[in-house]
């Protein structure tokens, strides 16, 4: 028989940690007699603030890599467990209740590649883990479970019971079982500054993505006559990217967007591997990647620029290793499928080639379907939407020149793309931290 010593709060146990350099506990902390503390010797940092009260038979438990962080004025109830692999962030004024589980952890799979070892033991398989935040003032009822990677924004009521998978924006009710969680209720409170869930999106395509336009003098004043000169003030996207960031911006007010297109005009695929190659030695990792690649490969052809032109094996091969490229470097990757042209003549033997590039995307998409690599259709709904257009709004097109898009085909471009992020299966991983090997994750945090 082995008997572990306990980590129940002693003034001893304090007194050892107030002295070490990784820890900060302010004096005014309570701790009800029957509270633990465990901090490995390989933990980066543990923080309780003024005002923290922690009940009877609540346990803070901060790993090797970890950090856990408790601001001012928190309450946490009886039989409660903050446990970090990574990092848990609890700001002002949070309410605990009793029984709640905080963890930024779960098993992996006892998957051959995660156990190497022959003897079986539950914790061989290792840990993923992903960042918890709770903002100021939310309350968390008896019995809620937090998993890895969520963000509970400020205000928010989280109801007893509810096992919460995904981030919960500010001024909301959420409740339900672990089968079923809702949200029943929206309102309005008061909100502080507050460091926002930060997502990096990165672009790579050719000109339906991202083409430059000019900006000339205010049009509200003074507007020139047409043939009369001007000055050119500024170039912006003319292209869908802009339009997809600017909805997510006001979709989800709680979060950061940071943008960055590496799409260029006359882009094949060829072009992309290179658009990559150059991310790649800037940063190394970002949140979402977008692929919007295919006309140009199929048009080439018909135009004569037959060393501009990719036949179909080799776009096969190419976008199958920019598949695999990107997912390794990103939590989500969007291939988008393109839509068809008007270009003429030869506009039917174009959209032929490009439908089955189009075909082939999707069928990649779906093999990696499991690592988180999905497909947008532009090509469907673009020409479902052009038919109508030229039957009952002829005046109206979705392309200025038959292959780049119109203020009109921007628009819906960028609508097929916010639909997709904010249907239930996207939203729940895209405003989620993702979950990593646990070394990987814990390396990932500043403190």
């Amino acid at each position: 028989m082995k008997i572990v010593k306990s980590n129940v709060v002693t003034e001893e146990l304090l007194h050892k940690l107030r002295v070490d350099k990784r820890c900060l506990i302010a004096q005014s902390v309570q701790f009800e007699e029957g509270a633990s503390l465990y901090l490995d010797d390989g933990a980066k940092a543990l923080s309780i603030s003024d005002g923290v009260s922690i009940a009877k038979g609540a346990h803070i438990e901060v790993n090797r890599g970890a950090s856990v962080t408790l601001r001012d004025n928190i309450t946490i109830g009886r039989n409660s467990t903050i446990a970090a692999m990574c990092s848990i962030d609890i700001h002002e004024g949070v309410g605990i209740g009793n029984e709640v589980s905080i963890r930024d952890h779960n098993h992996r799979t006892n998957s051959t590649e995660n156990i190497t070892s022959s003897v079986k033991a539950p914790w061989f398989s290792g840990f993923e883990s992903a960042p918890i935040v709770i903002e100021s003032m939310a309350i968390l009822s008896d019995g809620v479970r937090v998993m890895p990677g969520v963000r509970v924004g400020q205000n928010t009521l989280i109801g007893a019971g509810v096992h919460l998978r995904e981030s919960v924006e500010p001024n909301c009710t959420i409740v339900g079982d672990a089968s079923q969680v809702k949200k029943i209720n929206v309102f309005s409170g008061p909100l502080a500054k507050t460091e926002p869930l930060t997502l990096r999106f990165n672009f790579f395509g050719d000109s339906l993505v991202d083409r430059p336009s000019i900006v000339v003098d205010d049009p509200h004043y003074d507007l020139p006559e047409v043939g009369e000169t001007t000055v050119i003030r500024k170039h912006e996207t003319a292209g869908f990217f802009k339009l997809v960031r600017d909805r997510l911006r006001i979709k989800h007010p709680e979060s950061r967007f940071i943008f960055q297109s590496h799409a260029a005009g006359g882009s094949n695929i060829r072009d992309i591997d290179k658009q990559i190659s150059a991310c790649e030695n800037i940063n190394p990792f970002w949140d979402i990647s977008f692929v919007c690649v295919g006309i140009n490969d199929a048009m080439r052809k018909a135009q004569g620029r037959l060393d501009e032109a990719v036949d179909f094996y080799e776009y096969a091969q190419r976008y199958h290793g920019i598949i695999n490229r990107l997912k390794s470097r990103s939590k989500m990757v969007f291939c988008i499928g393109e839509s068809p042209v008007n270009v003429g003549g030869k506009t039917s033997d174009i959209n032929q080639d490009l439908k089955e590039y189009v075909d082939l995307v999707k069928r990649l998409c779906l093999k990696y379907e499991n690592d988180n690599v999905h497909f947008i259709d532009f090509f469907d709904r673009f020409s479902r939407v052009g038919e109508m257009l030229l039957a009952y709004n002829s005046e109206d097109s979705l392309w200025v020149d038959g292959v780049h898009y119109s203020s009109l085909g921007n628009t819906l471009a960028a609508d097929i793309i916010i639909d997709y992020l904010g249907s239930e299966k996207i939203r729940k991983q895209l405003f989620r931290e993702q979950r990593l090997e646990r070394v990987e994750s814990s390396n990932r945090i500043k403190v």
